[in-house]
């Protein structure tokens, strides 16, 4: 089953931006630019912590 997922961005203090998967609460991306974290998004592949398997298109 394909799930669309909305990223979660945060701002560090040091300057970068961390894109997180709300599925599996891993941090997938880190960036200086948040524009740069939409590619890692677009290929994360996780096993969700309900079991369940969810692919990002």
């Amino acid at each position: 089953m394909m799930v669309e997922i909305k990223f979660s961005h945060r701002y560090n203090p040091d300057g970068m931006w961390q894109s997180i998967c709300p599925e599996c609460y891993r941090t997938v991306a880190e960036s200086r630019e948040e524009a740069d974290l939409k590619r890692a998004e677009s290929i994360h592949v996780c096993l969700s912590l309900n079991g369940r398997m969810v692919r990002i298109d």
